[in-house]
């Protein structure tokens, strides 16, 4: 474990009795902020921030109210005061933009938690992390989740705690960021959970004293935690330790004294990793038991494993369209591929791929990468990929230009496998941040490869969060120039952006780094492709219903994979699914409205003009940012909204708007 593992008999035992407590597949895993936190999402007290921020800003004459509460102690009493002020609407807006989207993103420390055999795996985090990452894992249904408010189903899971073909669900122990009524984050939600409600701690009881726990992403200070399990130590009596907990710590050697306290008072055995700012070391540890427990990735729980050597079979199960990337349910991009693999094979032009929201952007960087690999290989030659996730980064990388290419570096260095000491040596240079990063990759990072280091950023819209987004542009162009210099001739860029109206869009038509890159622009799938998505999910429509489908959404890959995955998940037929479209949004009601939110007053009206007249004129930038969004087709004069489904809804919206 390259070190993080604390170096001392107890935890080496420690970590061996922890791996066959996993080996069954009956422990239960409770996992805790610090998870989420890695790809962005606030801890407890950057929540109260955020919360306190969000008061000011609608209403700045709170601020005195805010600074008189800055040195309470009290977090819950500070969280309740603060859901006060900001009132009960702005209070769950701010919860779903905070720990939102449904398609959350994770990173290989989820990849690798949930591979490893936990029955049901319990979290007080708000978000769908874990849930993501499982989807992507197991290739299989979306996961299910319950809330500990959900009494039927908490039951039915308590019943069945000890039923292997009982699925694995994901039992949202404060709450879902969807469902704000079951949050559990202030002293009125603590009040109700833990001391009016009767039947919460039997409950907790049950899961805790009739199944191991292993409790990842929390410290000893998360004191509400370890209360539980010292209630039913206290109730069990005297015994060997039951439940585990993987924990930083930040002494150079455990003396044994933080161990004793934890097996005596809460029947818990720790397995310690030297703390770091990023906690390297917990991925290292999961890493560590994932490798220990097998090689190969164990089957989702309750259902079967796929068949060995079937590399390019269907799904075993419909896969959930939020799923991310996998290369048995992809549906090929030919000529889109072929211009991308041949701008990644010279050295100075950045390929970027462009499409709206939701359009395979990521799926064909992600098959483009494995696919230039795969022929490095053959080649003789060793390249890598580097995947890097914008939406991953933290606060602190949004407001520091220089935490920012630190966090850039750790990654890269991280995803060629390199020594963290390279990152301490460049940034003790004396130069500017972004020269300290060109340093490393100089130095350092593109002498890992012989063939190409393809650098990979995912979600580049994402760049107008940092204040500084042009300076990264900047950069980047700047490696790009030095191509025809060893070993800069060695790296390639690929960045993939949506075209929906942001800032960066706005970026496409002038910026220098745009206009020295190759531009691949994603469109819909063809009657070829949608046969094929339709044989990845098993699904015996005819030829008319194939079309019924593409009548309403053409050849859009999330919406069509959408009704795909409802009809082979829950046979609901075609004709079903279009009526359902029709009345309320159906299948399509979470997505359409997100649409609808992202559009400005002055794209609404503009559409609302052209439902009301298809004639009508559009200003050339409204034009330009209609289409980018994928809302609009046609040309003057003659102009249309792209799908039926978008044109039915939109239709809805302009009447209750007029």
């Amino acid at each position: 474990m390259d070190g993080w593992l604390m170096d001392d008999p107890g935890n080496r035992r420690a970590l061996d009795e922890l791996v066959e407590a996993l080996r069954p597949g009956a422990a239960l895993a409770l996992v805790g902020a610090g998870s989420s936190a890695r790809v962005g999402y606030p801890l407890w007290t950057g929540l109260l921030d955020r919360m306190a921020a969000r008061i000011v800003e609608d209403d700045p004459l709170a601020q005195p109210k805010i600074d008189a509460l800055a040195a309470e102690a009290d977090l819950l009493w500070k969280a309740e005061e603060y859901r006060r002020l900001l009132g009960a609407d702005r209070y769950a807006e701010l919860l779903r933009a905070l720990f939102g989207p449904e398609e959350a993103a994770f990173d290989e420390l989820h990849r690798d938690l949930v591979a490893l055999p936990f029955r049901h795996v319990l979290t007080t985090n708000y978000d769908a992390v874990l849930e993501q990452a499982h989807a992507a894992v197991f290739h299989r249904s979306r996961a299910l989740a319950v809330c500990w408010s959900e009494a039927a189903n908490l039951r039915d899971l308590i019943q069945r705690i000890g039923d292997a073909q009982f699925g694995r669900r994901y039992v949202y122990l404060h709450g879902r960021f969807d469902n704000p009524d079951s949050i559990v984050l202030t002293e009125r939600d603590y009040t109700e959970r833990y001391v009016r409600a009767s039947d919460t701690w039997p409950r907790l009881f049950a899961l805790l004293a009739a199944q191991r726990v292993v409790s990842i992403g929390f410290s000893l200070s998360d004191l509400d935690l370890m209360g539980m399990f010292r209630a039913v130590k206290a109730h069990m009596g005297p015994g060997e330790p039951r439940h585990f907990a993987i924990l930083p710590h930040d002494a150079e050697k455990e003396t044994g004294t933080s161990r004793q306290r934890l097996q005596g008072k809460y029947g818990v055995q720790p397995v310690f990793y030297r703390w770091s700012e990023r906690h390297e070391g917990l991925h290292a540890v999961v890493r560590a038991l994932r490798a220990a427990l097998g090689p190969e990735r164990p089957a989702a729980p309750g259902s079967s494993a796929p068949p060995p050597g079937r590399a390019s079979a269907p799904p075993p199960a419909a896969m959930a369209p939020t799923a991310g990337y996998d290369p048995d349910c992809y549906v090929k991009h030919g000529d889109l591929e072929r211009r991308t693999l041949a701008g990644l094979s010279d050295a100075g032009s950045p390929v970027v791929l462009l499409g709206p929201a939701r359009s395979g952007k990521t799926a064909v960087l992600r098959h483009v990468l494995d696919a230039a690999l795969r022929d490095d290989a053959a080649a003789g030659k060793q390249s890598r990929a580097v995947l890097v996730e914008l939406a991953a980064f933290g606060p602190e990388a949004q407001d520091s230009y220089e935490d920012f290419l630190h966090e850039l570096a750790s990654r890269v260095v991280e995803g060629v496998e390199g020594d963290d000491a390279w990152t301490a040596e460049a940034w003790a240079r004396p130069l500017t941040p972004a020269r300290r990063l060109s340093w490393l990759l100089k130095h350092h990072v593109l002498h890992r490869v012989t063939g190409r280091l393809i650098l990979a950023i995912e979600s580049a819209d994402q760049l107008p969060r940092f204040n500084f987004w042009e300076n990264v542009l900047g950069l980047l162009r700047s490696w790009a120039q030095e191509s025809n210099t060893p070993p800069w001739d060695r790296l390639r860029i690929a960045i993939a952006v949506s075209t929906e109206p942001t800032l960066l869009r706005e970026e496409i038509h002038r910026s220098p780094f745009f206009n020295a890159a190759l531009l691949v622009r994603l469109d819909d799938l063809g009657d070829a492709q949608v046969r094929e998505l339709q044989a990845l999910y098993r699904l015996p429509w005819t030829d008319e219903e194939r079309a019924l489908l593409t009548g309403l959404v053409g050849g859009h890959p999330y919406l069509l994979r959408v009704a795909m995955y409802e009809a082979a998940l829950h046979g609901a037929s075609v004709r079903a699914l279009v009526e359902g479209a029709a009345s309320g949004g159906g299948v399509y009601a979470d997505f359409l409205g997100q649409l609808r939110r992202k559009l400005s007053p002055e794209l609404l009206e503009a559409v609302c003009g052209l439902l009301a007249d298809g004639g009508a004129e559009l200003h050339p930038d409204v034009e330009d940012r209609l289409r980018g969004a994928g809302l609009l087709r046609g040309g003057p004069g003659a102009y249309q909204i792209r799908y039926p489904l978008y044109e039915g809804y939109l239709r809805g919206v302009c009447d209750r708007c007029l």
